[in-house]
């Protein structure tokens, strides 16, 4: 069956507002210890309270800005503090700041890695991003899904052909593991990505689909620093963005319904985000069969956790999982009669409402 990419219907909206100066000057790190940038942190989030005017009840800017600020990495939220601080008394600019964060990471993500429609995406966040964005679609370039079967190979072998959460063996590669370790059950597993396949999968040829990673990818960087220089649409099928799962498990972990929190020494705590799932242990040790295979990246992973708790503490999870299962009553053929709400379903496949 032919891949869609999920993706490859997004449109541009509405620009991140910070001027240009924004870009490159970002929150001085004079912080003495870990006390006072907490309390710099919660005092900017206090402010914002405070002084921003909501839109209506339904108006969850502050919501989105605080739980960025709160579990991005300290230098993602270094930078949104003084985007924030910049526009602190101009509230459609931090609606328009709201809109981008959800539109050019957690729509796409979420979007991307789990079975969702072709959701809308905001441009570069100011000026001078726009020429950045602009400057990286002359380099930008996709993976391809033929690298994919290698790689899946690869993830196997490292995970000694069993799914690296459960432990459980592939079935279809049963005799290639010891009858006196393997588990009784086997499963069907899934080579899944930690940053989803579809952030660098696009058409060359046609100029708003590369545009659209390009900005994808301009926020990643910019909101998750450690990212960059390490991975890019480029190089998304590479083992250390790969885990051997449980294709049960692939299906949450792409929805960011699991997540895994690094610990140190390649250990990770297993977090169900919206309800307890699958019984795996609650620490996972990740060990290579291989040693020429390296190991997932605890960077990868620490995005996707993140952004999991940020989907989940922000309701823009819950928000997207609903307008996905309203979206399924949606009728495939318009009336002849006009009654058809073309508008609604449309909102509803490209996440417009969110």
């Amino acid at each position: 069956m032919e891949w869609i990419d999920p993706l490859r219907n997004m449109s541009l909206g509405v620009s991140h507002p910070a001027p240009e100066s924004v870009a490159s000057s970002e929150l001085s790190s004079v912080f003495n210890n870990d006390e006072e940038w907490y309390d710099a942190r919660n005092s900017l989030v206090d402010t914002l309270k405070h002084r921003y005017t909501p839109n209506g009840p339904e108006d969850d800017t502050f919501t989105v800005l605080r739980v960025f600020v709160m579990k991005l990495p300290k230098d993602g939220q270094l930078a949104l503090m003084s985007e924030i601080y910049d526009l602190m008394d101009d509230p459609p600019k931090l609606r328009q700041l709201r809109n981008f964060l959800v539109g050019a990471i957690l729509k796409p993500m979420k979007a991307a890695g789990g079975k969702g429609p072709k959701t809308p995406i905001t441009p570069s966040p100011h000026a001078a991003a726009r020429d950045e964005v602009l400057l990286s679609m002359t380099t930008i370039e996709p993976s391809s899904r033929k690298d994919q079967p290698r790689l899946k190979a690869n993830c196997l072998q490292r995970e000694g052909y069993r799914c690296a959460l459960s432990r459980y063996i592939d079935m279809n590669m049963r005799h290639k593991v010891s009858a006196s370790t393997a588990p009784t059950t086997k499963i069907r597993t899934h080579c899944a990505c930690i940053l989803p396949f579809a952030l660098g999968n696009f058409d060359e040829e046609k100029a708003q689909g590369t545009e659209n990673k390009a900005m994808i990818w301009w926020a990643l960087y910019r909101y998750f620093p450690d990212l960059k220089g390490q991975i890019g649409p480029e190089s998304i099928n590479q083992c250390q963005n790969a885990i051997t799962m449980w294709t049960a498990l692939h299906e949450e972990f792409g929805c960011f319904n699991l997540a895994l929190e690094p610990l140190g020494n390649d250990r990770y705590q297993v977090h169900w985000l919206i309800c307890e799932g699958i019984s795996i242990p609650p620490i996972i040790t990740f060990t290579s069969n291989d040693p020429s295979v390296p190991l997932p990246d605890p960077k990868y992973l620490w995005c996707h956790f993140r952004v999991a708790e940020i989907l989940e503490v922000s309701g823009i999870g819950q928000k997207i999982t609903d307008t996905m299962d309203s979206e399924a009553w949606d009728p495939e053929n318009i009336d002849p009669n006009g009654s058809t709400d073309i508008g609604s379903i449309l909102s509803r496949k490209m996440l417009t409402g969110i």
